[in-house]
């Protein structure tokens, strides 16, 4: 491949690269302001009960097909519990869930926090199981850097060839 074509396609990387950043940007900060403003419309807090802690397992599959869950899980499998509580605002009764590596016993009493206007949004304990990720805006933000880089130096170097 000559020096022209290579610095074209890194040129072309770094482009989708950008585009990676942009679009995992703009997910990253809309999803997370979506989240922020969920954590703050939860002002009031109040004392729930667990109903329920189901556990289950959430593997370590491989690509030959899986674990079978009917056989005991090995020791890179994770066990989780599935935690149901209920709680009750002006005679309503609601209930909020939530996942851990640690089970709890039924009727253990937890706080719940919630919105005044909207009980139905509400969470279980310091703050709610982030809903956003950044790794796509990270990913498109250093590939963008690196192709840029090499995109850079190869035009450079055609430049300065006699060639």
């Amino acid at each position: 491949m000559s020096m022209k074509k290579g610095a074209i396609v890194f040129f072309l990387l770094t482009v989708m690269s950008l585009a990676a950043a942009v679009f995992g940007g703009v997910t990253y900060f809309t999803q997370k302001h979506k989240y922020d403003e969920f954590v703050d419309s939860c002002t009031a807090v109040i004392d729930g009960k667990v109903i329920s802690c189901e556990s289950f397992y959430r593997g370590s599959y491989t690509r030959g097909g899986g674990h079978n869950r009917s056989e005991p899980h090995s020791h890179r499998d994770n066990t989780y519990y599935n935690i149901v509580v209920g709680f009750t605002v002006n005679n309503v009764d609601y209930t909020s869930s939530f996942e851990q590596t640690t089970d709890m016993a039924v009727d253990t009493v937890v706080q719940v926090h919630y919105c005044p206007e909207r009980p139905t949004d509400n969470y279980t304990g310091d703050e709610p199981d982030k809903t956003y990720d950044e790794t796509l805006f990270v990913l498109g933000i250093v590939a963008s850097v690196v192709f840029g880089a090499v995109s850079v130096l190869m035009l450079k170097n055609i430049r300065s060839s006699p060639y």
